[in-house]
């Protein structure tokens, strides 16, 4: 799966200009500990993406249902995981591959 990067552009003004038809999804749960910790993590992220105008989506992933990393609809994953399969760089590298 190949990694995009998406363009964002910061006028004299300060403010930026993002593509809006981006469809973000917010990856978070996972499995450990601080599994609720990043439930809360990514439906704030979600929420800050909603507000800034962008389509966004967010999946519960663990390393049994990975489906949202096949939906082509898909333009940027935002990790919102914490700790195990998160935080240690499991589902990054995942998406690398």
């Amino acid at each position: 799966m190949g990694l995009m990067s998406v363009e964002v552009y910061s006028l004299d003004s300060g403010a930026m200009l993002i593509n809006k038809s981006l469809k973000v999804a917010v990856l978070a749960g996972g499995v450990g500990s601080e599994r609720q910790v990043s439930l809360t993590s990514g439906k704030n992220v979600a929420q800050a993406i909603n507000d800034a105008g962008l389509n966004v989506v967010t999946s519960d992933i663990s390393p049994d249902d990975m489906s949202i990393l096949c939906d082509k609809s898909i333009d940027v994953f935002f990790l919102a995981l914490h700790g195990r399969f998160g935080e240690d760089g499991q589902l990054q590298r995942i998406l690398e591959d």
